[in-house]
């Protein structure tokens, strides 16, 4: 059973349509952006074009897999979380890495208990939507229980039950204190958003 609050973000899982892939976003995350970005991260694309993190309850891109590029010193840099204020020589080239297309599938943690809601939506947990560790780069983030709804606009739309967590956390159940389910984006900056069923 999902008993034990683990935030990982939002994992991507599959896509509907073939291998599910990374784009690379040139200069995509402004030097010495100031807050920090792990993987598995909700990310969104702001007015001048940069990666920058999403917030709860509004559209976004994608989910944040890393980044490369060069900094001041020459020193070539692959990582999975942009480190809060990193920086990197302009004149050289940096990638961020976000898994943008809206029909890929991705498995999230609830923040608490799910009845049975395919078709249904939620949104990211505010407390956690930012949140990462520092050490292994990787997002915390949660879907929020409480904003469940099956008729009015969210940012996930859960698909399923993940199911293939029988040898795992013990399982995994609609109404387990902290239910995993695979979603959609429902609130793409790309595509209109539909409403949940």
């Amino acid at each position: 059973m999902a008993t034990t609050l683990n935030g990982f973000g939002m994992i991507p899982k599959y896509n509907e349509q073939g291998q599910v892939r990374a784009r690379a976003y040139l200069s995509g995350i402004a030097s010495g952006y100031s807050t920090a970005l792990y993987k598995y991260q909700p990310v969104t694309l702001n007015s001048s074009g940069n990666i920058v993190a999403a917030t709860a309850a509004s559209d976004f891109l994608g989910v944040f897999a890393g980044w490369e590029g060069i900094d001041s010193t020459g020193k070539w840099w692959t990582l999975n979380n942009w480190p809060a204020s990193q920086t990197y020589a302009s004149a050289e080239r940096m990638y961020a890495y976000v898994w943008d297309d809206p029909n890929t599938v991705f498995r999230i943690q609830a923040d608490g208990a799910l009845a049975q809601s395919n078709g249904g939506q939620v949104d990211f947990t505010s407390a956690t939507i930012g949140n990462g560790s520092t050490t292994t780069g990787l997002s915390a983030c949660t879907a929020s229980a409480a904003s469940l709804s099956t008729s009015g606009q969210k940012q996930l739309r859960i698909m399923e039950l993940a199911t293939d967590y029988d040898t795992i956390l013990g399982g995994n159940a609609w109404s387990d204190a902290y239910t995993i389910v695979d979603v959609m984006i429902a609130r793409h900056q790309y595509i209109a958003n539909k409403v949940a069923v």
